[in-house]
């Protein structure tokens, strides 16, 4: 079955010994999910995005606290759905094992794969 046509896929991959991912290139597409590959050293969530695609900041909300997937939802394997507009207008955005205090290095490398919906 094809994919509907607002939606589409791309991966980034956490090196082995790492904790901070490649950039993916959302072009302001909607995170709505991500697949958690079968090798994940456990650990949280965190993410680092960017306006313009080359200067990168670590994601905040409007209160101050860190936007993270608590390590009982980023499990090995596992579909995380994200919650609509979570990060709508961003160019670029990093996952990160762990979060920016505490990063989690991974113990082989991790591809995670993003589901992401173009809005026309």
């Amino acid at each position: 079955m094809a994919q509907a046509p607002n939606l589409y896929t791309v991966t980034v991959t956490i090196a082995n010994g790492a904790s901070l991912s490649g950039q993916a290139d959302v072009n302001g597409a909607n995170l709505v999910a991500i697949l958690m590959p079968a090798a994940w050293t456990a650990a949280g969530l965190t993410f680092q995005g960017s306006l313009d695609g080359t200067n990168f900041a670590n994601v905040f909300d409007s209160i101050g606290a860190e936007v993270s997937i608590p390590s009982a939802a980023a499990t090995a394997s596992q579909m995380i759905l994200i919650p609509a507009g979570a990060f709508d207008g961003m160019q670029s955005i990093k996952l990160r094992s762990g979060t920016s205090g505490s990063a989690v290095n991974q113990g082989a490398a991790a591809t995670l794969t993003l589901q992401l919906r173009r809005y026309y």
